[in-house]
């Protein structure tokens, strides 16, 4: 009878090169959007985008063309789930931010395009990961721990 040999287990840390510190507002903000990126909910996704001073400089209809916009792509990307690509939108919601002149959060922007980064490494390690599996209940217990007021300022 012989025996089957472990796997050897390899630790690797994978480091996007960008870092931000969020307040805790912030983190919760993020963790909004992101929720509403997961129910398919690209018009209210764009609402919590362009919300506060980043987006007040742009008009009424910027907005609401923006919010129409990141519907549009939710709805699009109903072929796939959304964070299976999310890298591919992130160009999208920053072009349609430039078109309609809605200033997003730079956090915001810098975590997604390290996001973009850590997923081309993940897909091209092991295609067939499913990275909402993965992310859902992360988010959805950083949503709890807003909501009962255990997300607190370092």
């Amino acid at each position: 009878e012989e025996e089957e040999e472990e796997p050897e287990l390899r630790l690797a840390i994978l480091d996007a090169g960008m870092a931000v510190a969020l307040r805790p507002a912030d983190h919760k903000a993020m963790v909004e959007i992101l929720l509403a990126f997961f129910k398919s909910e690209g018009r209210r996704a764009g609402e919590l985008m362009a919300e506060g001073p980043r987006g007040a400089d742009a008009s009424g209809a910027g907005v609401a063309a923006f919010c129409d916009g990141i519907g549009a792509m939710v709805t699009r990307s109903h072929e796939s789930p959304f964070f299976d690509k999310f890298g591919s939108y992130v160009g999208d919601i920053c072009g349609l931010a430039c078109t309609h002149k809605v200033k997003l959060n730079e956090q915001l922007v810098t975590m997604a395009m390290a996001i973009k980064v850590l997923e081309g490494i993940v897909l091209s390690l092991q295609p067939d990961v499913e990275l909402c599996s993965a992310a859902i209940p992360i988010l959805l217990r950083a949503q709890a721990k807003h909501a009962i007021g255990l997300w607190l300022e370092p």
